[in-house]
């Protein structure tokens, strides 16, 4: 699938166990629009982790917990195939409510997002996902 990107090689597991790249995730879902709905699908996948690149320009994650019976996070990806920005639903941070954003690989940005409002295209996505959870028995709080 390619959730940490589709290409040839390992990679370490929280728990340095080497698997290869494209196994962390598995893709339960497309709704157009490259987005896709995944899962981690390893046993020893960090339970906090999301996709931090993708070999697919401006591909937009919906990432499930585990269990898939409830939504994370949306992760999307620029057009160099690096997250660019990540939207956390299930906790919080000081005095910043879920959902929240954040931008990049690094979530100690000032204000963890508390003041940042979601774009249009942000609000579009995060609105078909919702659809989606809706539809297939997914919690989104």
């Amino acid at each position: 699938m390619g959730g940490r990107g589709a290409r040839s090689g390992l990679e370490k597991d929280s728990q340095g166990n080497i698997i290869p790249y494209g196994s962390t995730y598995k893709s339960v879902a497309e709704l157009g629009d490259n987005i896709k709905i995944i899962v981690g699908r390893l046993e020893s996948l960090n339970k906090n982790s999301t996709p931090m690149e993708s070999q697919t320009p401006n591909r937009i994650y919906g990432v499930l917990t585990p269990s898939g019976k409830r939504l994370k996070s949306i992760v999307f990806i620029n057009q160099n195939g690096k997250r660019k920005t990540q939207i956390d639903f299930l906790h919080t941070h000081k005095n910043v409510d879920k959902p929240h954003k954040h931008k990049g690989y690094v979530h100690t940005e000032q204000g963890f997002g508390s003041k940042r409002t979601f774009s249009k295209k942000e609000r579009r996505v995060i609105k078909k996902i919702y659809k989606y959870a809706q539809n297939n028995g997914i919690m989104i709080k």
